[in-house]
């Protein structure tokens, strides 16, 4: 009986097999990347979207006025109880005037989840996951837990004191308005002055990108605030690379700075993808157009040396 030789592969075979399926991973991965930043990107946006109508139902039950800003901490939603939290704090507090910060956590928690009481513990977050971008990668090291050491970005910590929020939220900076307005003199390119002013004109940091001469047409104190399309509600986090001003965008590829793009949310709710124009940045990152368009991603809040942009 004759035994039947069973032909194997080759290592010249295995081999060109091998590289074959490597190219194909080289050519598909990229593809693949691609897709799963373009669905981050869509959750993104539809995260801003929820979050502009719950801001809006925020303020039809608070006169039209939406929540007040942290003024140094735009990833803060304030709970009006906690220290730094509960009342507009140096350098920006008006001399002998306490200006009381409302228990805004608590509130848009009750909003977001009608049948959840926010006190309860342990804490679910529920619909308030749209608070957070699926992209923001920044805060990733965070520990989670009402206690503990620095801040925390997770969601199960949006009511403890050192919760924060994952996107950067930047209206209604003076719901004093036309009291502690800033009145002083913006540079030539916009910018406010480099360290607070004074005599507690709370709105300082934002910049005159318009260069009107004044900044109160750069951000939305109220729902019927005249431009609200133009007025940004919140956006996405961006990060400055040390001392230097190459700035790392949390969608698009990650730590290349100027790379990518940003997610916006303005007064009237509509959500808008803006990107860096590579032409107003210096090598080093610092933005030096000196007549950037209006829909151009530029520096908007801060001061001269310590910006950010949308």
């Amino acid at each position: 009986m004759r035994l039947q030789r069973v032909r194997a592969f080759t290592l010249v075979e295995l081999l060109v097999v091998i590289g074959i399926i490597a190219i194909l991973v080289g050519v598909l991965l990229p593809t693949l990347n691609m897709a799963r930043q373009r669905a981050t990107n869509v959750q993104c946006m539809s995260n801003l979207r929820a979050c502009g109508q719950i801001l809006h139902m925020y303020a039809q039950q608070n006169r039209g006025y939406f929540p007040p800003m942290s003024l140094q901490s735009p990833e803060t939603l304030v709970d009006g109880v906690s220290a730094g939290q509960d009342a507009v704090s140096a350098p920006d507090a008006p001399a002998g005037v306490t200006l009381k910060y409302p228990q805004v956590r608590d509130a848009l928690a009750r909003i977001t989840n009608p049948k959840s009481e926010p006190s309860n513990t342990p804490f679910s977050p529920g619909g308030l996951l749209i608070f957070y971008c699926p992209a923001n990668f920044f805060w990733d090291g965070d520990r989670p837990g009402t206690t503990g050491t620095g801040l925390s970005h997770w969601p199960e910590d949006f009511m403890a004191p050192r919760g924060r929020i994952k996107y950067w939220y930047f209206a209604n900076p003076n719901p004093y308005y036309p009291q502690y307005h800033f009145t002083g003199t913006f540079g030539p390119d916009g910018s406010p002055p480099a360290s607070a002013p004074g005599g507690g004109q709370i709105d300082w940091r934002f910049w005159d990108t318009n260069r009107s001469g004044d900044n109160r047409d750069e951000y939305i104190i109220k729902n019927n605030d005249s431009k609200p399309a133009l007025k940004l509600l919140m956006t996405d986090q961006s990060r400055q690379f040390n001392s230097a001003f190459g700035f790392q965008f949390v969608h698009g590829p990650r730590r290349s700075p100027l790379q990518g793009w940003k997610n916006n949310l303005y007064g009237d709710g509509h959500v808008e993808s803006r990107a860096p124009r590579r032409a107003s940045f210096a090598p080093d990152g610092k933005f030096i157009n000196p007549n950037p368009g209006q829909d151009e991603v530029q520096p908007r809040w801060g001061n001269p040396t310590q910006y950010q942009m949308w």
